[in-house]
């Protein structure tokens, strides 16, 4: 999403974090996106 609230389709990082910051992001976006549709392999018939 950008400051004028459109482009809600997609999602900004800010690369200006330290990695380690940046790594937590990932992590966490992650998870929740897991949490939301289940795991990849569940969706793309995959085991």
């Amino acid at each position: 999403m950008d400051a004028s609230g459109a482009h809600d389709s997609y999602l900004r990082l800010p690369y200006t974090f330290p990695p380690g910051v940046l790594t937590e992001v990932i992590a966490r976006l992650t998870a929740a996106w897991t949490e939301l549709t289940g795991p990849s392999d569940d969706r793309h018939g995959v085991s």
